[in-house]
């Protein structure tokens, strides 16, 4: 599947988490998200929510637990 592919299938659920993680992606990729998370943050925040599993980075002091993720990435493009 490509990015277009992704972008514009419907659903929501972990459907929706992969468009916003998508965009979340293209924003740190051309520079339109200064001081943001970055591209390897977001995949493993991917990863990890889209498994139902917590994500867990030190450096940042973040253990959330998927549904916190998906709320994150849901606050970022409302």
């Amino acid at each position: 599947m490509t990015l277009m592919d992704a972008l514009d299938t419907g659903g929501g659920n972990v459907i929706m988490l992969r468009r916003k993680v998508i965009a979340a992606l293209l924003n740190v990729k051309t520079g339109a998200a200064p001081d943001f998370l970055t591209e390897a943050e977001i995949k493993a925040m991917w990863n990890a929510a889209s498994m139902g599993q917590p994500y867990v980075n030190s450096t940042r002091g973040i253990n959330w637990p998927a549904a916190q993720v998906i709320a994150y990435f849901d606050s970022l493009f409302a």
